[in-house]
């Protein structure tokens, strides 16, 4: 009897939304409500990487992001590494389905190019 591996499984690949590099100043404000200074390195329709400039956020910290037109995204941040840290946006609001880097309510405020 010979022996035929049994796992023939191929993991399906897990598509992230694309990432624009930018550098814009941002106001996020933390679960205090106090605003952070951040600069933000790269964003997509689910998340962005910023710097703070002054003071630090929490893993797991909420945090709202505060866009020019008024309106606000809300976001947990997932990861910190000294002042840089990554958010994930609340894309259970708004209009994130679809091709995720255009028509969004986060690129179409921050008035990004196009891709």
């Amino acid at each position: 009897m010979s022996y035929e591996p049994v796992s023939r499984f191929q993991p399906t690949p897990i598509m992230r939304s694309r990432r624009r590099r930018t550098l814009l100043r941002v106001q996020l404000q933390d679960s205090a409500d106090r605003p952070l200074p951040v600069m933000m390195q790269n964003v997509s329709a689910r998340g962005m990487r910023g710097i703070c400039r002054e003071g630090a956020v929490a893993k797991d910290e909420l945090v709202r992001l505060n866009l020019p037109d008024g309106s606000s995204l809300w976001g947990v941040v997932r990861w910190v590494e000294g002042r840089s840290f990554g958010v994930e946006f609340d894309t259970s609001v708004g209009n994130f389905e679809g091709e995720p880097d255009r028509g969004t309510l986060l690129t179409a405020s921050l008035s990004l190019p196009a891709p």
